[in-house]
């Protein structure tokens, strides 16, 4: 009885470990910015169906807020960031034209067209900080969380051979 709770437990253990990992590996919706911290403003619908989405995250008095524009295309497809913006440009608003998607700003409209949201933007988010694009963005947190997610399914997998190896000793004994 004492054995077969063990190896319960054991079971249990690596598996958790396993679902962590998985779970901290999966990408989110953004590559920049806290979608927690986020708020949906506005959004539009593309001519082949898919949606534009605007939210300004706000993480207090003390960190200016961001513009996130998402893409999500037609049917199940996955919300995507395919715009960011720390500061500047402010974007007040977006529209899905004919050709692309129009976000509109004070300081100066961004506009993207839909082949290279599609090419190119899903991939890699344009991403601004303080009205300079930003190529080397970096997310401390999802590097942390990669680690860890690795560092986890690291550890499911020794717990897990461990636990093979006991149960082969046992059986050969």
């Amino acid at each position: 009885m004492l054995s077969s709770m063990t190896e319960v437990r054991r079971s249990l253990l690596v598996v958790a470990f396993a679902i962590l990992g998985v779970w901290l590996l999966v990408p989110g919706r953004n590559v920049v910015g806290n979608p927690r911290l986020e708020t949906l403003q506005r959004e539009c619908h593309a001519p082949e169906g898919g949606v534009f989405r605007l939210y300004v995250g706000d993480a207090g008095a003390m960190v200016a807020p961001w513009f996130t524009v998402t893409y999500q295309s037609s049917g199940a497809g996955r919300e995507q960031q395919i715009f960011n913006s720390f500061r500047r440009p402010v974007i007040d608003s977006l529209r899905c034209d004919p050709e692309s998607v129009l976000l509109s700003s004070r300081e100066g409209d961004v506009r993207l067209s839909y082949a290279r949201v599609h090419t190119e933007l899903v991939r890699q988010p344009l991403l601004y900080y303080d009205r300079q694009v930003d190529d080397q963005a970096i997310q401390p947190l999802r590097v942390l969380a990669i680690i860890s997610g690795l560092g986890s399914l690291f550890t499911a997998g020794l717990l897990a051979l461990r636990w093979v190896r006991a149960r082969a000793a046992v059986t050969c004994a």
